[in-house]
């Protein structure tokens, strides 16, 4: 398995989705990702999955995207 914190302290800039496999939309989002980001520029998390990491990062709604650089967010999605 991937070790979050290991990802995320990349010195590029890396994205995480926060999805859930119920919601379309997170579907929507998710397969359009997937499409156009390398495989090392992205992790998907399914929130049923990871509930440790829903909560450490406040996940309330689904799909949420943050993007991260040397182990910091640059950018989260509303």
């Amino acid at each position: 398995m991937l070790n979050f914190d290991a990802f995320i302290q990349n010195e590029n800039e890396v994205t995480v989705l926060f999805y859930a496999e119920w919601f379309s939309p997170s579907l929507v989002l998710k397969e359009k990702l997937v499409s156009e980001l390398a495989k090392e520029e992205l992790l998907l998390i399914d929130v049923d999955d990871a509930i440790e990491l829903t909560h450490r990062f406040k996940i309330k709604e689904v799909p949420t995207l943050l993007n991260f650089s040397k182990g910091e967010i640059t950018f989260r999605s509303l």
